[in-house]
């Protein structure tokens, strides 16, 4: 009797899963996928959004979110792990528990801990997870269907009440509503009680491995000062692994990751100290293995591509116990910081010597970004918060502000779609222009100088009185290009004023052309041959 009652918990769990997933296909605020080819669920853009041509499904019909087809994908995945764990001399136990305390492992200690996530804003779970509570409150209270290995499942009026404050995430809304001072604090303070217990489960030569998807820098901050401050835990590998689809409904119409960093941790040896200059040595070395091994085998791009380089960096600075300097040891916000910067000069090439914010900004989203979007040129904020990071070393928002406001006002972006709403005092743009040509013809480089207002600025009127004046390397790079195809004689005399007139503007413009003519693939990177052979012939 009580193996039947067992078997009947089991059969009710798949079902009410069953349930819930044909549900969330089959409500009010479902959509028809962008490319048609499927039903977007009710959280698919990770929260619940009204729409308008909400879809309905026949419930046995053979598509996807349908119940037959759900309890297909149950009993086929069932299958599977049944055939899976029978081979195997190893015994399965799943646990329900809270990572901050596990309790229910007593004195065990692993090998390998595996998580997945933290997520920090990307998902609010506690008060998404209300959506199914309904339907199985409905489908499993009547007839006291609950299983008991959850007895206290359908005790809650909400969920997100009861679990919110227990889920280690950040989200500003939640916590104002408990009372709790400050989001950022709190997430942090959850985040470093999880990592410091997996330490402590994990055996000494163990290893731990954490999912990460996220291109804040603050994000990182707060997972190196859990797992490296905090835990004492070191970052061995990191590396990119493709675990999102292009064609998500989460990344229509921007940049967005497609690969997970997945990060390898074990204990730290104690008392292992160095300078940060011979830390930040090692990390250019691995940075430069990192962006090899990235770009070339893996094939990454955009911030996956940047993510990559990063990590390698910071599986170098998580290496030691302390990194001194002369005002003191570093801070996991330093540590980040420097890894972000080594990241952009091992992208920029650090033996060319590229020192403007501007020039340095246009060879990393050149490299990162051309491949990425065909070298048709769209960005949103989160790139550009990227760079700054790594330019400026900061992410509070006036710093952002600054590298918008130099980056607009030198005319390396333009943004789009800034128009203010009603009441609003400030402007946010939708996303932002690359000013740069697209292939190497003339008429592209034309086009960019148009944008750049430099249209009119020919042989005659460079050095006359009165002709508006190049401000940055860039103008004089994209002036070389389009001298370079107007031939040989007009090229020279076009260099000849330039570096007369702007010795130190035309200096960086050619070190630029040397980074960029290392990018294979990159159009403009054909340009900048044609520019150092005519110099260096």
């Amino acid at each position: 009797k009580e193996e039947a009652f067992k078997y009947t918990e089991a059969v009710t769990t798949y079902l009410a899963i069953t349930l819930v997933n044909h549900v969330r296909h089959n409500c009010i605020v479902t959509s028809i996928e962008p490319t048609q080819k499927f039903i977007a669920h009710a959280l698919a853009f990770r929260g619940i959004a009204m729409t308008w041509n909400w879809v309905e499904e026949y419930p046995v019909a053979g598509v996807l979110g349908s119940f037959t087809r759900s309890l297909k994908s149950i009993i086929d995945g069932l299958s599977y792990l049944v055939s899976a764990v029978s081979s195997s001399s190893s015994r399965v136990r799943v646990l329900l528990d809270d990572a901050t305390v596990l309790s229910k492992l007593k004195d065990e200690k692993f090998d390998v801990i595996v998580t997945d996530p933290p997520y920090r804003d990307d998902v609010p779970y506690a008060e998404l997870s209300d959506f199914y509570y309904v339907w199985l409150k409905r489908a499993l209270s009547e007839d006291n269907l609950a299983p008991r290995f959850h007895a206290d499942a359908l005790m809650y009026s909400t969920q997100w009440q009861s679990f919110a404050p227990q889920e280690i995430s950040y989200n500003e809304g939640r916590i104002k509503y408990f009372k709790i001072r400050s989001p950022t604090d709190y997430y942090q303070w959850l985040l470093s009680r999880a990592f410091k217990k997996i330490t402590s489960i994990v055996k000494d030569g163990g290893l731990i491995v954490t999912y990460f998807a996220h291109s804040s820098p603050e994000a990182w901050i707060e997972l190196i000062e859990a797992g490296w401050r905090k835990a004492g835990l070191r970052i061995t590998r990191a590396w990119g692994i493709v675990t999102e689809s292009a064609q998500r409904v989460t990344a229509r119409g921007k940049v967005a990751l497609e690969s997970s960093i997945v990060v390898s941790w074990r204990k730290r040896n104690k008392n292992n100290i160095v300078s940060i200059e011979e830390a930040k040595k090692r990390a250019r070395w691995r940075a430069k293995e990192a962006l090899e091994i990235a770009e070339k085998k893996v094939k990454l791009k955009g911030l996956d591509l940047f993510l990559a380089v990063m990590t390698a960096c910071l599986s170098e600075f998580t290496s030691y116990d302390k990194i001194m300097r002369f005002a003191g040891e570093l801070s996991s916000r330093d540590v980040v910081r420097e890894s972000y910067r080594v990241a952009i000069e091992t992208l920029v090439g650090e033996e060319v010597p590229v020192k403007s914010p501007e020039a340095l900004a246009y060879i990393t989203i050149r490299r990162l970004f051309g491949r990425l979007k065909g070298w048709d040129w769209s960005l949103d904020s989160q790139d550009l918060i990227t760079l700054g990071y790594g330019l400026y070393g900061t992410t509070e928002k006036r710093q952002m502000k600054r590298l918008y406001e130099i980056l607009v006002r030198n005319r390396i972006v333009k943004p789009v779609g800034e128009e203010k709403r009603k009441g609003a005092k400030v402007a946010k743009p939708k996303g932002f222009i690359f000013l740069s040509p697209r292939d190497a013809t003339i008429n592209s480089i034309r086009e960019v100088l148009s944008l750049r207002s430099l249209d009119t600025i020919e042989l005659k009127v460079l050095t006359e009185r009165g002709a508006k004046p190049l401000t940055t390397s860039i103008d004089v790079l994209h002036l070389l290009e389009y001298a370079v195809n107007r031939g040989s004689d007009y090229f020279k005399e076009m260099y000849g004023k330039l570096m007369l007139k702007y010795p130190t503007l035309t200096e960086e413009a050619i070190n630029i052309a040397k980074a960029l003519s290392k990018i294979e693939g990159d159009p403009e990177a054909n340009l900048c041959r044609k520019i150092l052979n005519n110099i260096l012939g």
